[in-house]
């Protein structure tokens, strides 16, 4: 329901459009002039024998009023009149953000192949990474890993799925090196965490074997702590071992059990805390909920849809009815064809009349998108037409890891593509979609005809490979295939 005070928030969306108002200006000038050189043609006297009609007769001012109404009502509909309003998302559409940088510190060294909790040390952790990152309302969480030596593998990103793909590569086979240089890890962290960000905190998922914080290499962990407080760092820990348990032998040499004391040494002055790896629930609570959480960000309230309500529909039914009146006042026959002219009129400029709202979502669904929040730019993308919306919609929708969505959107950008180049593009991200879906052969296809229309694309290539590894991987016989093998024909 609209009350008289919402318009004071009446906007224009072209109000250079409003001049249309001053055409009945013009034409009485022109009409004046013209009616004057009219006039000059005869004396006054001899006008009504040398002139036939109404020349010489006023318009009735009922009806010039009309029309002067009518143009200002189409100068109002060409305008775009408009008042905001505000569209709330349904409940869960979109959830608090908390925007601080993390970065997660994985131990990968030989000791987390050992198998006191199920499935595997190393297993588990992923496992338990995995639950983290549904867990996760904003944050930018980079991926390091080391054993012996320490190594980024991924930057601080809100890109889940990324993320989620390097931490798959994640393997004690990635270092040479044995051993648990735990130092380097958390020195490593601290240099790739922003030192512009608000908040920063690093997790680390180890199993928290004694050697590691025993002679030099534990001096050089304690400086290293010593460095994130300083630094502003808060350190979590996640031990991925059994609290209690004999040692376990693991590639024929002992793991020896968690230093628990050590690890909350570490963690305890940054103002963080540790939590062991437990079935069901509590420790992502504990780790996160009640620990990550709780550091200050930038909490944010779930996002209103900024709409418009239009008005230039009734702007232009009124001139439509103030155009017509004026015929049907006394102008009989002449009613009909003029009145479909005047409907004609009106059709074209509906037709070609852009909505405001759609234009105005365009780049609000541009910005949101650029903000990270990308359960409203894909409502906005969702709105608009062409290649750029599909594109927009699809992007928006790979990064909340609806990859099916996304395969829906890449492949209509793929039909609204106007060249090559967007052909290319569109088959690329369709590519990456399909192959976060698990459907590698649909994405090794879709790869290569990005390829075939750009065969420069390096990443493109790349990722092609990465999925013909897959796609054959998976189309290999098990050992349950094997069995009597048939008799081939000459064909």
């Amino acid at each position: 329901m609209i009350n008289l005070n919402d318009f004071a928030q009446l906007e224009w969306r072209n109000p250079w459009w409003l001049l249309l108002a001053l055409q009945p200006l013009v034409f009485a000038a022109l009409e004046k002039f013209q009616h004057a050189q009219v006039l000059d043609y005869a004396e006054s006297h001899l006008r009504p024998w040398a002139m036939v009609g109404n020349v010489h007769q006023p318009v009735p001012r009922g009806s010039r009023m009309l029309t002067i109404l009518a143009w200002i009502a189409l100068a109002c509909a060409a305008a775009g009149p408009r008042l905001p309003l505000s569209i709330a998302l349904p409940d869960g559409a979109l959830t608090r953000e908390h925007a601080i940088d993390m970065m997660l510190v994985l131990d990968v060294s030989a000791s987390m192949q050992a198998t006191d909790i199920s499935p595997q040390r190393l297993q588990r952790a992923k496992l338990e990474i995995t639950d983290l990152l549904h867990r996760l309302r904003g944050e930018r969480i980079g991926l390091i890993a080391f054993a012996g030596t320490a190594g980024l593998l991924a930057p601080p990103t809100r890109d889940y799925a990324a993320f989620a793909h390097y931490l798959d590569l994640v393997d004690p086979g990635l270092f040479t090196v044995p051993g648990s240089n735990l130092a380097a890890a958390l020195a490593l962290a601290d240099q790739n965490l922003p030192q512009a960000a608000k908040t920063r905190a690093v997790l680390l998922v180890t199993d928290g074997e004694s050697d590691m914080f025993t002679g030099a290499r534990g001096v050089a962990v304690s400086k290293a702590a010593e460095t994130l407080k300083s630094h502003g760092v808060t350190l979590y820990v996640l031990i991925t071992a059994s609290r209690v348990g004999a040692a376990l032998a693991v590639a024929g040499s002992e793991v020896s059990r968690p230093d628990e004391s050590a690890l909350r040494q570490l963690a305890g002055p940054t103002g963080g805390t540790v939590e062991y790896v437990r079935d069901g629930d509590a420790d992502g609570q504990a780790i996160y909920e009640q620990g990550l959480l709780t550091l200050p960000g930038a909490a944010l309230a779930p996002t209103e849809v900024h709409a418009w309500l239009e008005l230039y529909p009734y702007c232009l039914v009124l001139a439509l009815l103030l155009l017509v009146l004026p015929m049907a006042a006394g102008r009989g026959l002449n009613l009909v064809p003029r009145a479909l002219v005047v409907l004609g009129i009106a059709v074209v400029f509906s037709a070609s009349y852009t909505s405001p709202a759609r234009a105005a979502d365009s780049a609000e669904a541009y910005a949101a998108y650029r903000d990270k929040n990308y359960s409203l730019a894909q409502i906005l993308y969702r709105e608009q037409r062409g290649y750029d919306a599909r594109m927009g919609e699809g992007a928006a929708a790979y990064r909340r890891q609806r990859y099916a969505e996304a395969v829906e959107q890449f492949s209509a950008a793929l039909l609204n593509a106007r060249d090559d180049t967007q052909r290319a593009d569109a088959l690329f991200n369709l590519g990456n979609s399909y192959f976060h879906a698990k459907n590698y052969p649909a994405a090794v296809a879709a790869y290569s005809g990005s390829l075939d229309l750009r065969a420069d694309h390096s990443e493109a290539r790349a990722n092609l490979a990465r999925a013909s590894a897959r796609a054959q991987e998976i189309s290999k016989p098990g050992p349950e295939a094997a069995g009597v093998p048939g008799r081939r024909s000459r064909l």
